[in-house]
């Protein structure tokens, strides 16, 4: 039992809502889909946490405005997600495959593929806002394996995004890879996407998580 409710907050009141729209001409970098896109050491990348959470900004856009635009934007950061995934198992992953610098440090680096609980996030509560909106089941399933990847305790060989502390604490880790480093940000934005999928699928096991 836990010492605290839940609640299934409305719309405007859930984690990614804001009270403002993305801009209907996006002038930041993005491909002829409309995906957007990172640009790392000069060369033109494919960055998942950017992607997903992009898409998340065009469904509160959408609802905000009912504008068709923002969905099908959002839908093409979401396909982006699908095509490029990494499953182990039941679980997907989405991978960064550039290397960055952990916080800016230079001997601190995050080496291709590398994964984020933030990313995996961001993802899971675009797939879970899609399967509300457009009642397709494909996004219930992306959901679905998304969250998996939750239940995959690392550190471990391949894929992971959670871990235990010695003190016995959960991380969502937003940097995986280890000396781990419990990014406080990270960790509140992942949660806050297992909060959407509990939200919707009544899962046990993301209460728990959340």
């Amino acid at each position: 039992a836990f010492p605290y409710e839940v609640r299934d907050l409305p719309p405007q009141r859930r984690p990614f809502a804001l009270p403002w729209g993305v801009p209907r001409v996006d002038v930041r970098l993005h491909d002829a889909a409309g995906v957007r896109m990172r640009k790392v050491n000069g060369r033109v990348v494919n960055a998942p946490g950017t992607q997903a959470q992009y898409g998340v900004q065009n469904l509160n856009s959408y609802r905000l405005t009912g504008d068709r635009l923002f969905l099908e934007r959002a839908m093409a950061q979401a396909e982006r997600l699908i095509e490029r995934r990494v499953q182990v198992g039941a679980a997907w992953f989405f991978p960064s495959r550039y290397t960055y610098r952990r916080h800016g440090k230079s001997g601190d680096l995050m080496r291709p593929p590398w994964y984020s609980a933030m990313a995996q996030g961001h993802a899971l509560a675009l797939f879970v806002q899609l399967g509300e909106i457009t009642g397709e089941a494909r996004y219930v399933r992306a959901a679905e394996a998304t969250f998996a990847g939750f239940l995959r305790r690392g550190p471990r060989r391949g894929p992971w995004v959670v871990c235990v502390d010695a003190s016995g604490y959960l991380w969502l880790e937003e940097w995986p890879k280890r000396p781990t480093d419990h990014t406080l940000n990270g960790h509140i934005l992942a949660a806050w996407g297992v909060y959407e999928y509990y939200r919707t699928s009544g899962d046990p096991r993301a209460l728990q998580i959340f």
